[in-house]
């Protein structure tokens, strides 16, 4: 995984601006990436967790439907012990 902040950078990033892109990029595709993402870091950066669910949750906005692997993310979110990420 590349440094915790590089990775908060790059989510906020497609967060805010991934639809600059959607013409040779997929919304869809971008999300899957960033949800793939958030699986891997680890438990224990819970801010880097929060950069990820926040920039899937935006891009799932741009896409207008919640897609399974948002859904997911944000169940296992509502069962996290970190109150942050509830």
């Amino acid at each position: 995984m590349p440094p915790p902040i590089l990775l908060r950078v790059a989510f906020w990033t497609l967060g805010e601006f991934a639809y600059l892109v959607a013409d040779e990029t997929p919304l869809q595709d971008t999300l899957n990436v960033v949800c793939e993402a958030v699986d891997r870091i680890h438990l224990d950066d819970a801010v880097s967790r929060m950069y990820g669910v926040s920039a899937a949750v935006k891009i799932t906005a741009q896409l207008g439907f919640v897609a399974p692997n948002v859904s997911k993310l944000i169940d296992a979110c509502a069962e996290s012990r970190n109150t942050d990420l509830m």
